[in-house]
């Protein structure tokens, strides 16, 4: 499935894109210790995770061939992260999603970044 042709995928794509760079930019000031110490801006990039694991989830369900066809992208760890926060978001670990945005949502931005050119470039 094209990226470039798909509307619903690229939407899924942008969502997911957009959250990740948001949760980077609002830590990229700020160390482990500060993050852990700030309730809002847990809860801020909290919520960019979800919405990154929610846009996954939707993408899995309506289009599973795009998943299937690009298995190099953690589709089940953000779905799964979605779930977490979604139900368990009182005995998450503020280091667990600062650990989570310096490492998953880079690498995730990364591997959109080289989805989208790969499309780009036709295949």
């Amino acid at each position: 499935m094209a990226l470039k042709n798909d509307n619903g995928v690229i939407r899924y794509v942008d969502i997911m894109q957009a959250a990740a760079l948001d949760a980077i930019r609002i830590v990229e000031d700020m160390d482990r210790n500060s993050f852990a110490e700030s309730k809002v801006t847990f809860a801020a990039v909290a919520f960019y995770h979800f919405l990154a694991g929610q846009a996954a989830s939707d993408l899995l369900e309506k289009y599973p061939e795009f998943a299937t066809d690009h298995p190099q992208l953690p589709w089940n760890a953000m779905r799964d992260g979605r779930d977490r926060i979604a139900q368990n978001y009182f005995d998450i670990h503020a280091v667990d999603i600062w650990d989570a945005t310096q490492n998953t949502m880079r690498k995730l931005v990364i591997d959109l970044d080289e989805l989208r050119s790969w499309r780009a470039q036709g295949e």
